[in-house]
């Protein structure tokens, strides 16, 4: 099971759920993603399009989390008041959180990318066999894991630096 198809799968569901009008173009969007996850055989077009899903899925996701961080942000700001050293401690542990899942999401959107332009150059080319190994855009075990580690690890620097800084 791919991982970061499943979990496109899911949150384009929601995302098609909260936007009915978009199911006329992506309605069988999740269904090519679990697809997609779970079937190594899966032609290269219904590939190509599970992975265009994929991509707007993961950056709908990014933009998404602007709007469930930044009003507890700003909560905690008129609440707390500028001066407080608590308020900067959990204002900066509430954006690291923020750009953590938003770095998250934005290097599963680039991977799906990458993996979405091999997979048209070999539909381009002509390929209708289901992609063998892991060439022309069939996605790896390791890209979500490896993708989100980085991310993670991106923020996590970032993040003690600025809070380094605070205190």
């Amino acid at each position: 099971m791919l991982a970061e198809f499943y979990l496109a799968a899911q949150l384009g569901r929601i995302w098609l759920r909260l936007h009915p009008a978009l199911s006329r173009s992506w309605g069988d969007g999740p269904e090519l993603c679990l697809m997609a996850a779970a079937d190594r055989t899966i032609s290269p077009a219904r590939l190509w399009r599970a992975q265009e899903f994929s991509v707007r899925v993961w950056w709908r996701a990014a933009m998404a989390s602007m709007v469930i961080f930044f009003p507890p942000a700003i909560a905690i700001s008129v609440i707390l008041g500028p001066k407080s050293r608590l308020e900067g401690w959990l204002v900066g542990c509430l954006g690291l959180l923020w750009a953590a899942v938003a770095m998250i999401a934005m290097v599963q959107m680039m991977v799906s990318r990458y993996r979405a332009d091999q997979t048209a150059r070999y539909i381009a080319k002509g390929g209708t066999k289901p992609l063998d190994g892991y060439e022309n855009g069939y996605p790896t075990r390791y890209d979500f894991s490896v993708g989100s580690g980085l991310a993670v690890l991106v923020a996590g620097v970032l993040g003690y630096a600025g809070l380094h800084s605070l205190f």
